[in-house]
């Protein structure tokens, strides 16, 4: 569990994105939440990030390695949890914690307090 959280939440859908928040708020009033709009957004607020990091990241789990993004979440030790199709098909065999849809709230907060 995280003690001191912050989010980076980089989903294309914004319903989605603002479910997200919306969880994780609730789950930890006092946390920094950062929606980002796209993967270039979520660089530059990653740069004003501190602490532990965990990003909810609409991506295929071979971005993690080949995108900017992805590179610096994994520079700065970021807790990944990926979305979408390729990530729902091939992102846990890759090692990658994968939120998979449709999800409950305990199925985030449970991807993230282990």
């Amino acid at each position: 569990m995280i003690s001191v959280p912050t989010f980076l939440v980089c989903i294309s859908d914004a319903f989605v994105a603002e479910d997200i928040t919306g969880i994780l708020l609730e789950a930890y009033p006092s946390a920094r939440v950062e929606n980002a709009r796209s993967r270039d957004d979520a660089l530059d607020r990653l740069a004003g990030l501190s602490g532990p990091v965990v990003a909810f990241v609409f991506m295929p789990p071979e971005a993690v390695s080949s995108t900017p993004l992805g590179q610096a979440l994994t520079r700065v030790g970021a807790r990944l949890v990926l979305m979408g199709n390729d990530a729902e098909e091939r992102g846990e065999n890759a090692g990658f914690r994968v939120l998979q849809r449709p999800f409950r709230a305990a199925d985030l907060l449970a991807l993230i307090e282990d």
